[in-house]
């Protein structure tokens, strides 16, 4: 009897608990308006990462790419809002290229930074590089991306067409840690994701509970 009892105290918790989290998801979906400013952007700038991280398809020799074609509003709060499009497209990988045809005179590569991870493809650097210039350096940058990748891009798509300059943008806040990841995944083929995505994809995706308590991690990912 006793034992029974237990068992059936255990279910009233864990039912309880469950419950629990389920009305908190469900109020924080409701009335997202009431929560501080701080865990709005917070919850916003997890969105974008999923949605920035959906642009993205596996690639054999790169780990992943950015989708041929690709035209997504990525939207975090009123001072995130861009679109991942990409202009240079050749047939099978998507960069964001340049926004205007002028002669190639040089590609840029790098990361989110030389990307533009954030900013609209006029305002990142190869971009305004090229307006300077009159002539295009074309953005074969990749959100996420480390030195060895940006070498097999540049051997892969970057030569062909024949630049006379070549920008290597390093970034050393992230850039060894991406190396690093980078050669471990074709070592020991761990899967190349966001950890936030890893370890927990479907909440990740879908929960704001989720979100909120993961939040100060989401850039660290990117």
């Amino acid at each position: 009897m006793t034992q029974r009892l237990g068992v059936r105290a255990l279910g009233w918790i864990a039912g309880g608990t469950v419950l629990g989290l389920l009305l908190i998801e469900g109020g924080l979906r409701a009335t997202p308006q009431y929560l501080p400013r701080g865990a709005q952007v917070s919850l916003g700038l997890f969105r974008a990462a999923i949605t920035e991280y959906s642009t993205r398809e596996e690639d054999p020799t790169l780990a992943y790419k950015v989708k041929p074609n690709t035209d997504v509003l990525i939207e975090g709060h009123p001072d995130y809002r861009y679109h991942v499009k990409t202009y240079l497209n050749f047939p099978d990988a998507g960069f964001r290229g340049n926004v205007v045809a002028r002669p190639l005179v040089g590609i840029a590569l790098g990361d989110s930074f030389t990307f533009g991870q954030g900013v609209e493809a006029e305002e990142a650097w190869p971009e305004q590089l090229s307006q300077l210039a009159g002539r295009n350096f074309a953005n074969l940058g990749v959100f996420g991306y480390g030195p060895p990748q940006y070498t097999r891009v540049l051997k892969r798509y970057g030569l062909p067409l024949g630049p006379k300059i070549v920008l290597y943008a390093i970034y050393p806040h992230n850039d060894l840690a991406d190396a690093v990841h980078f050669v471990r995944w074709q070592r020991e083929g761990i899967p190349y994701e966001m950890p936030l995505l890893a370890r927990a994809r479907f909440l990740a995706t879908h929960s704001r509970l989720y979100q909120l308590l993961r939040r100060p991690k989401v850039w660290e990912a990117m």
